[in-house]
């Protein structure tokens, strides 16, 4: 299994990614401080993440797309 990138912080992690993936989740982003204020920023296990009182709330699409490929499954585009 590949080794997961650790990243400082949440625009760490975005200045990483593809161009493509960063205009996704900076759509994500704007979204998520819209609709749900006060969910926090962070990466969690390599992948960027919104946190809520109780725990994830939301991956952002990209890792959902590379935790599929890694369990052998197909993504959707």
């Amino acid at each position: 299994m590949k080794k997961m990138k650790a990243y400082a912080s949440f625009d760490d992690y975005l200045e990483d990614q593809g161009s493509k993936n960063q205009e996704i989740i900076r759509a994500l982003r704007k979204f998520v401080k819209r609709v749900e204020p006060g969910l926090s920023e962070t990466v969690k296990c390599g992948n960027g993440c919104w946190i809520g009182r109780n725990g994830p709330v939301a991956y952002d699409p990209p890792a959902f797309a590379a935790l599929l490929r890694e369990a052998g499954g197909d993504p959707v585009d």
